[in-house]
């Protein structure tokens, strides 16, 4: 990801995660009962600008990806839930309440 995928905070969670592992497992978990959820290989696992292990996800629907990522602040201790874009992408939209509210229900119920 690069300054073409702006993150925007949309949950915070306390959380004591060792490993960039232990987050791809945690994100599994959480993402396991909603159909058609691609969490994007562990290689894709990355450390951003703000020192934050990054894991993306997609959910496709409609044609559409609709993009999240679980950014966890390893000083803090807190993980952050973040729709997001990418802005070249125009198959892609943030997961957010304004881009498929009924999707983003569903998805927030599971959160």
């Amino acid at each position: 990801m690069n300054k073409n995928a702006p993150f925007n905070n949309h949950q915070i969670w306390e959380l004591d995660i060792s490993s960039s592992e232990e987050l791809y497992d945690l994100v599994n978990n959480i993402t396991a009962s909603i159909e058609n959820t691609t969490i994007w290989s562990r290689n894709s696992l990355f450390v951003d600008s703000e020192h934050l292990w990054t894991c993306p996800i997609s959910i496709d629907c409609d044609d559409i990806s609709y993009m999240y990522a679980f950014r966890y602040n390893i000083k803090e201790k807190k993980m952050y839930g973040s729709p997001f874009k990418i802005n070249d992408d125009v198959y892609s939209l943030a997961l957010n309440y304004s881009s498929n509210p009924s999707l983003f229900a569903i998805f927030n119920n599971v959160l």
